[in-house]
């Protein structure tokens, strides 16, 4: 059997399994908690709370009524990390990427807003260049140094990594 109700001008479509079904996102401000039982909808939201984001999670599970020991499944998202590296707050950031792809992040879509502004600068990379490292499509080992080195660096990432560096290197 199938419930059916319409969000947003959607069909949607919702089987009744006789199951608790529940998602929570943790998120900069809010978080949203949706939840299916027995094919009824639940939606609730509360004030997340960065000193410690389960507590929203809890908060938001409590205002929801439901048995948290009843839940037949339990799927968890958040924004956190993406909105602390895109607002450039928190600890410092590395990456590490296939080779050959060092510097997706600096020449990002090579577009420019405004094409005949020719006094554009490019926003600062959320990434330092300098923290990239690069490891072989496949591979388990870390690429080496550079194309005519013969020398592999260690499994430990750079120690710029570790540190933002003052200057990207190229």
């Amino acid at each position: 059997m199938h419930n059916k109700f319409i969000r947003s001008g959607v069909l949607v479509s919702i089987m009744a399994e006789n199951t608790t079904r529940v998602a929570v996102d943790i998120g900069g401000t809010f978080t949203d908690l949706v939840a299916v039982e027995d094919g009824a909808l639940t939606l609730e939201k509360a004030s997340t709370t960065p000193a410690n984001f389960a507590d929203g999670v809890v908060d938001s599970l409590a205002k929801s009524d439901l048995d948290p020991g009843a839940l037949d499944q339990f799927v968890h998202g958040t924004t956190v990390v993406i909105n602390a590296i895109t607002e450039r707050d928190g600890e410092d950031t590395a990456l590490l990427t296939t080779e050959g792809f060092r510097d997706v992040l600096d020449i990002t879509r090579a577009n420019r807003p405004d094409m005949f502004n020719y006094q554009y600068q490019k926003p600062e990379p959320f990434v330092p260049v300098a923290t990239v490292g690069r490891y072989p499509s496949g591979s388990t080992r870390p690429a080496t140094s550079s194309p005519r080195s013969t020398r592999t660096r260690s499994a430990r990432p750079p120690a710029a990594c570790a540190r933002r560096a003052s200057t990207p290197s190229r």
